[in-house]
């Protein structure tokens, strides 16, 4: 005999609420990246610092402006090509609903990680944060920027 449980509506109830939103999030004021951002993205950082942990704390090391460029091929969805003064590097490219996050592993197996996420509608440019996580002899060191990147000619 079959015997309803509040348990398994309620789960089923919270399934589709999850998907009403998902739906209502893309509906959103964001503009979708389509074919406006064929080839990649140029993006400025001007806001953002360091941190190294010493002495059982993170203290402040400050931080400067920072310019990437990353370039992908439209058609591939999962790699990119990072460009900086210091050359040019492999990424992950991991696509989110309103973002794309881009993943470097360094050399010696630390991690930089870049997300730009959708153009908000009347404003310019795509928002994006870069973070770096890393060690020096033993030192953690991270950092963060926040700014602006724009499509990539």
């Amino acid at each position: 005999m079959y015997k309803s449980t509040k348990t398994g509506v309620g789960s089923m109830a919270r399934i589709a609420a999850f998907i009403v939103i998902a739906i209502l999030g893309t509906m959103s004021d964001r503009v979708a990246w389509g074919a406006e951002v064929p080839g990649g993205f140029i993006c400025n950082f001007e806001d953002g610092g360091a941190w190294t942990y010493e002495a059982g704390k993170f203290s402040p090391e400050g931080g400067k402006a920072l310019k990437i460029e990353i370039r992908h091929d439209p058609k591939n969805t999962t790699t990119a090509t990072l460009k900086t003064s210091d050359g040019a590097s492999k990424l992950k490219r991991v696509a989110a609903l309103d973002a794309d996050h881009y993943l470097e592993v360094t050399v010696g197996g630390y991690l930089n990680i870049t997300t730009i996420f959708d153009k908000i509608a009347g404003q310019e440019g795509f928002p994006a944060v870069h973070s770096r996580h890393l060690g020096i002899l033993g030192r953690p060191i991270v950092s963060q920027y926040r700014g602006i990147c724009s499509a990539a000619k």
